[in-house]
């Protein structure tokens, strides 16, 4: 299969402790289940040999519409999306959890965030998932993966707080990450 006929509609890289990025992983959206219906396959591209993994692994039905998805040490996180509910689309605040060390347990179910989210941003530095966006009520929260607990961020002393819009960036080199306020500057 080659690149250009993926549905990369969500990608995370595999980087090396010097920060070069080896590969990427990504969710690959063309292929159909035994009923017809689009599935939801993980699947990796090598950037240095140009090759794309065979299915790592699918999606279950239980994990929403259009996670976030993310990697943090051997794990990937499927966080938030949203599920239809008669004509109304709902946001969820679901997490799932991919070990690649184990693939065989596929994706499961961990503790979900406090707030529910469709489609957040949610850098992933040292062990920790910050999640922002998505959420009328929360500014962001921060998963300690060690420990399987979410806890919310303190809204920013910004005098007339807005919504949060793309993109989030982690700058690790000066441990910090930068937000973008929808309408302020």
């Amino acid at each position: 299969m080659s690149s250009s006929s993926c549905n990369c509609s969500s990608y995370f890289d595999a980087r090396e402790r010097d920060g070069e990025i080896k590969g990427l992983f990504f969710l690959d959206k063309t292929q159909r289940d035994t009923e017809g219906q689009r599935r939801t396959d993980l699947r990796f591209l090598d950037l240095e040999r140009g090759e794309i993994s065979n299915v790592l692994c699918t999606m279950p039905p239980d994990v929403p519409l259009g996670p976030t998805v993310v990697t943090c040490g051997n794990h990937a996180y499927a966080i938030g999306g949203k599920i239809l509910r008669g004509s109304i689309f709902r946001s969820l605040n679901h997490v799932f959890r991919f070990d690649f060390k184990h693939a065989e347990r596929a994706w499961r179910k961990v503790t979900s965030m406090l707030y529910r989210r469709s489609l957040p941003e949610a850098p992933a530095p040292q062990g920790k998932i910050y999640v922002f966006r998505g959420s009328r009520d929360c500014f962001g929260e921060v998963y300690d993966i060690s420990g399987d607990s979410w806890v919310p961020l303190c809204v920013p002393s910004i005098a007339e707080y807005s919504g949060i819009s793309g993109p989030v960036l982690l700058d690790s080199s000066r441990s910090r990450i930068l937000v973008h306020f929808s309408r302020d500057r």
